[in-house]
Formats: C-alpha cells, structure tokens, sequence
C-alpha cells in the first residue's frame, strides 16, 4: 500500500541551495538557488517519500471477509438445466410440471437419493436441508445436502386491509418481465403480490440492495428472503 504524505511550506529548509518553496505548476514542493537549482531539496524529498513507501510496505492485509452461509429445507429437482432448490407451492397441475426456485451449484446428482420422477425425465428428492453461500446465480453448497422432515413454508409478509393502489398490477407485471435483467443484478425474485398492508415480493437472498432497487423500479414495499442467513 502506498501512503502519500503532503508537507507543509516551510517545514523543509536546505542548507545549500536556499528555501523550499511550492511550485506554481505542479503544486509540489520544489527548492530554488542561484547555484545549485533546487538539486539537493528535490533528492532530499524523494528520499522522505521513498523510505515512508519501504515502511508502509511491510502493512499486513486487511483479511478477506468469509462470504455469508444461508440455508434452507427444500426439495430439490435434477433438472435439463441443473439442479433446483424448489420453492415450495410451485406445482399446481397433475402431473406437476418441473418446479420453480434456485439453481444449485458445486453438488453432484449422484449425491442425492432420488425419491420421484416425472413424465419428461425430471426427478426429485424428499426435503433435504441445504447450506450454502449466495453466488448470485445459485446457491452454492458448502456441505453436502442432509435429509430433513418437512421443507421450509412460504415467508409471509404482513397483512392488512388495505386496497391495492391502480399501479400495483401494472408494476408486478413489469417486474416478472425483468427476471433476466433482476437476475444479472443477483435478485431472484420468487413471489410477488399485494398482502392488504402494501405490495410485496420474495427473493432467493435479499442483501439490501434488492430492497432498494425493488421498491424504487418496481414500488415494492415489502422484500421478504427465502433463505435464511446461518453461522453452521
């Protein structure tokens, strides 16, 4: 790490070649003399400068803040695209379609015990406890998936008796149509809708920057996060 240090005027003097002044054009300090220009007070700078860079090299780094652990229990799909964390009340038909939720990464299919299939090869897992870290794109697993008895409910935002305002549809539509450019930004967004208390919407993670740009793009008041932040 470089420090750069400003001296004051006058704090500097030399002996052999006069005062030290600043110089108009470059805003440096600089020495003058009839005889020798200046020579001596520039070496002597450079020299304070070079021995305060030797002495701040040997700074120790600041360590490297371990990434944030979320978990949650859910079952999980292996997919064309990949593995998939499900949200859960996702599959409304018979048969049920491939579900909806995050992707999952740094996990082999061959370490899941597969409990159901599907009509167009899809198949899936009775509810596993997963750990990870928020990757933007997936969840990345730092331990391997645990089976578990149930999978974690739906958050649910706060209630109330409100109606919603003209523009709450219109703008709920055009966030489901920015997934792509949402999901690039690292918000996944798996909910949204109107609680009576304001509009609300459920993300994979929500760090506080989902918060702030759901509700100034999209008039969200509520941003609820699925999974959950954990020390295991």
């Amino acid at each position: 790490m470089l420090t750069f240090v400003t001296i004051p005027k006058g704090v500097l003097t030399n002996r052999l070649s006069g005062p030290v002044t600043e110089s108009p054009s470059h805003g440096w300090l600089a020495a003058w003399s009839p005889r020798a220009k200046g020579t001596a007070a520039v070496v002597g700078i450079a020299s304070l400068l070079a021995g305060l860079i030797v002495g701040c090299a040997g700074a120790p780094a600041r360590p490297t803040p371990s990434p944030s652990k979320y978990a949650v229990a859910a079952t999980v799909e292996v997919q064309a695209s990949g593995l998939v964390a499900c949200y859960p009340g996702t599959k409304l038909s018979a048969p049920p379609p491939p579900c909806f939720g995050i992707p999952l990464s740094n996990v082999s299919p061959t370490q899941l015990a597969i409990a159901y299939h599907l009509p167009d090869g899809t198949s899936g897992t009775a509810p596993l406890h997963l750990i990870g870290t928020w990757a933007r794109s997936s969840l990345r697993l730092t331990e391997p998936p645990k089976a578990t008895v149930a999978v974690d409910g739906r958050p649910r935002p706060p209630t109330g008796t409100g109606a919603a305002p003209a523009n709450d549809v219109a703008n709920r539509e055009r966030m489901m149509m920015d997934q792509d450019l949402l999901r690039a930004k690292g918000i996944w967004v798996l909910e949204s809708g109107f609680s009576g208390a304001g509009s609300y919407a459920v993300v994979a993670v929500d760090d506080g920057s989902a918060t702030a740009y759901l509700r100034s793009h999209y008039a969200v008041d509520t941003v609820l996060s699925w999974l959950r932040p954990t020390s295991d």
